[in-house]
């Protein structure tokens, strides 16, 4: 392929302009091993029938598609922002900001009120309803535990004396006579019986008096009451401190304020934001991109192939090896040169090639002669 300008504006401080300037590739290189392409480019002048080179530059591409290290640079294009009405229209023309005089005007809210229903003769006090239930309740009596209980039940006997029931009995069991110890049959004089000579000392022996349980203990002792009743001392004391008066529980409606029953619903209606026209809307809506940038590829790949109408390549990109040799035609031993017939690739190849450390599209119009 051979490019061509009549006029070369070099970028060197130290050059001017040359004409007839060419540009044309000089050798090209395949590591299929490596997948590496590196086509060498060369541009020149003649001078008097004589060919004078003004620089080189190498083009490397490697690697495949898939390849985590390859050569690729997305080729991007900027296009027209479809979305630019609608995100126009999303920039808010209104925004919530924090109320500023929010603790103003919650400090405005009053906790009382005026009482539409004060009366300042109404006293503070009313008779006690309960008065007389209350003293009625005091009690003249309390009943407590017999103190003396023990002490009275100790007081009963649980024995008694008595004549002694049996003694008669006892008595009529007594023999006035006994058996004569001495007696001899033979002895017309001796008696069989003899006076008993220990009667009298029996008789004596029985006792007239006996002890008894007492047979009314049970009936005393429960005779004795357990509790008793007794005066209450205090009683006039808690009489005279049951109030006769008592302060007026609706006398707080009557008061000159009362608590403002709408407080709460009057602070919650105090907005902790409020809306305000948005300050930045001129800037934010400038701040909209117009045009956005987006892969060429997607955008082919989406659109079948088309190119927008409107559009502006960002950047050209960078091919990797394996597209680049679908690029270029060419370059057989027969015949070594090469070709781009893709339009887009020659253009990206204007855009790609540098000489003398710059793009020769900057400041220069090369063609393509073949």
């Amino acid at each position: 392929m051979k490019l061509y300008t009549k006029i070369y504006n070099s970028p060197l401080d130290n050059e001017d302009t040359f004409s007839e300037v060419f540009i044309e590739d000089r050798s090209f290189s395949i590591d299929r091993y490596e997948k590496k392409l590196t086509v060498s480019f060369e541009m020149y002048r003649f001078k008097n029938e004589r060919k004078i080179s003004l620089d080189i530059h190498n083009m490397s591409f490697y690697g495949m598609n898939d390849d985590e290290d390859n050569s690729n640079r997305t080729s991007l294009i900027s296009i027209p922002n479809i979305n630019y009405d609608y995100e126009v229209a999303a920039v808010p023309t209104k925004i919530s900001v924090t109320n500023p005089n929010y603790n103003i005007e919650v400090a405005a809210v009053p906790t009382s009120i005026p009482n539409p229903n004060y009366d300042e003769h109404r006293p503070s006090t009313i008779l006690n309803p309960d008065y007389d239930a209350l003293v009625a309740a005091v009690p003249l009596t309390f009943i407590i535990n017999n103190p003396n209980h023990k002490a009275l039940v100790d007081t009963i006997p649980s024995k008694i004396l008595v004549n002694n029931p049996d003694r008669d009995l006892l008595i009529s069991n007594i023999p006035v006579v006994i058996d004569n110890p001495f007696y001899d049959a033979n002895d017309e004089e001796s008696d069989a019986k003899i006076p008993n000579p220990d009667y009298d000392a029996l008789i004596d022996a029985i006792p007239l008096i006996v002890e008894i349980p007492n047979p009314d203990y049970g009936a005393l002792v429960d005779a004795i009451p357990l509790t008793v009743e007794i005066e209450n001392l205090k009683y006039d004391i808690e009489v005279n401190s049951i109030p006769l008066y008592i302060p007026d529980p609706e006398y707080i409606l009557y008061s000159p304020f009362i608590t403002n029953p709408d407080y709460d619903n009057q602070v919650a209606s105090i907005p902790n934001l409020i809306e305000i026209d948005n300050p930045d809307y001129d800037a934010e809506v400038e701040a909209v991109n117009r045009r956005v940038t987006i892969s060429m590829l997607d955008y082919l790949h989406e659109n079948e192939g088309v190119m927008p109408e409107d559009f502006e390549v960002v950047d050209w990109g960078y091919p990797t090896y394996e597209d680049a040799i679908g690029y270029f035609n060419g370059g057989t031993i027969e015949e070594p040169e090469l070709f781009l017939s893709n339009p887009f690739s020659r253009q990206w190849l204007l855009i790609n090639i540098e000489m003398k450390n710059k793009s020769i599209s900057e400041g220069n119009s090369f063609e393509f002669l073949s």
